[in-house]
């Protein structure tokens, strides 16, 4: 497991700046589409999960991501998360009633484990 220090992260924020603040490329996170396009899950192929406190803070209990998550497992279509994004598949419910995750095994890195080397 990658151990990031406070100097490393300065550094790697240093670099990223000018690439998420260039006008090119902040009008792409800034005008992001939203998650509200039920009925388009015939449309794509899978739906993915990526790290960030994002999905982990958000999306556990956002209800938009929630449906459109059932909607592509119930479709047989990819649902993928990884790192932080895990949280995201919590609390999801499928149309039986049951949590997407249940009888599933998962497995995640706890807040305490980020600080081991």
């Amino acid at each position: 497991m990658l151990h990031l220090t406070q100097t490393q992260h300065r550094s790697s924020r240093r670099t990223s700046y000018p690439y998420y603040s260039s006008t090119n490329r902040k009008a792409l996170w800034e005008n992001t589409s939203k998650l509200f396009f039920f009925g388009r899950t015939d449309d794509l192929d899978a739906i993915f999960f990526p790290g960030g406190h994002g999905p982990m803070c958000d999306l556990t209990s956002d209800a938009t991501s929630q449906q459109l998550t059932a909607e592509f497992w119930e479709k047989g279509k990819v649902v993928a998360a990884v790192c932080h994004g895990s949280p995201a598949l919590v609390n999801i419910k499928l149309a039986d009633g049951n949590l997407l995750l249940k009888g599933k095994d998962s497995y995640w890195v706890s807040q305490l484990g980020r600080g081991l080397r």
